[in-house]
């Protein structure tokens, strides 16, 4: 039984896991790199963003924002 899990931003990437345990997102000012379940499925993008990125979240989970600084 496997997971469609679907990154849009100019293209469409597609990718399938068996079981969602984890996902941690990467966001910089250039950059979007997703990883699945410790690295099962990663999909990585260079953006270059006009406004502020927006993270929208349709599943109800705990969630934890972690901000890196130099």
């Amino acid at each position: 039984n496997n997971h469609k899990v679907t990154v849009m931003n100019q293209t469409e990437r597609v990718g399938t896991i068996k079981e969602y345990q984890s996902m941690k997102l990467l966001i910089d000012s250039s950059s979007v790199e997703v990883f699945i379940n410790g690295g099962e499925l990663v999909f990585s993008d260079r953006v270059y963003f006009k406004d502020t990125p927006v993270l929208s979240l349709n599943k109800k989970m705990t969630y934890r924002i972690t901000t890196l600084s130099k």
